[in-house]
């Protein structure tokens, strides 16, 4: 008889333990699925406030915006855009800088992380002045840290020296047309670049949070990008730097100048 109760107690307690746990795991699902819900209504409204932002900003400038125009990466240089898993643009404003057509809009893509099942997503704010030629396809993006020094190995064989200390230690230059990029940084681009308000090594160390700023010639489009910025507050200082670049385009960027 003692036996018998005795079995009958494990088995209710038993019954407790795994009625709490499944008790726990289902609060633990719970409670999942609502962070989740909840950092997804974040980022919704962030988007949303971000997405405002541009329209008071075009706005304010005459520009035009639009929600996104897929049109616009097809055009794109990017070799990682070919492996996305998806990509889209969106956030679109456009209109007119200086007499030149102008474009920004926020880039998202997804694609596979090297030697990795995950996926990373990746998005900057893109900005385009439209060209009159067609630019060799030329990258430079500032020499900053161990992240830069990597991918100076990774595309050794893209990369272009022009044999000015200060211009190479500052930037990195990836191109397949090296007699291009030579066409395109010519002793007038290359003072430009070496401004201060362009990348400068040492402001690691200044301002170790500030993102500098990327360029890149492609088609008919010299664009820019800021890390991985996606709002609109550093637009105008951006225009403005590309504005400069845009005008010391040789008329012919497929011959070397002397400017």
């Amino acid at each position: 008889m003692g036996s018998s109760a005795g079995d009958v107690l494990v088995i209710g307690l038993s019954g407790l333990f795994l009625a709490a746990a499944i008790g726990m795991v289902v609060l633990f699902l719970l409670s999942g699925r609502a962070a989740l819900r909840k950092r997804r209504a974040t980022a919704t409204r962030r988007r949303r406030h971000r997405e405002s932002d541009a329209r008071a900003w075009a706005a304010e400038r005459g520009w035009l915006h639009h929600e996104g125009d897929d049109e616009l990466i097809s055009a794109l240089p990017f070799e990682a855009l070919h492996r996305a898993l998806w990509r889209r643009a969106r956030d679109l404003v456009r209109g007119s800088y200086h007499g030149t057509q102008a474009s920004s809009w926020v880039l998202e893509y997804s694609h596979r992380a090297e030697n990795a099942s995950i996926s990373v997503t990746q998005h900057r704010r893109l900005v385009a002045l439209q060209h009159d030629h067609t630019l060799p396809r030329v990258d430079l993006h500032p020499v900053r840290g161990p992240e830069s020094l990597v991918r100076g190995l990774l595309a050794r064989s893209r990369r272009v020296k022009l044999g000015i200390r200060e211009f190479d230690r500052r930037w990195l230059v990836l191109t397949k047309d090296p007699d291009g990029a030579q066409a395109l940084l010519h002793p007038g681009m290359v003072e430009r670049l070496l401004q201060s308000d362009l990348a400068e090594r040492d402001s690691l160390v200044r301002n170790p949070t500030a993102e500098p700023i990327s360029i890149a010639f492609a088609g008919q489009q010299v664009l820019a990008w800021q890390g991985s910025r996606t709002d609109v507050e550093h637009l105008d200082e951006v225009l403005a730097i590309l504005h400069d670049v845009h005008q010391l385009v040789p008329r012919h960027p497929g011959r070397r100048t002397s400017h």
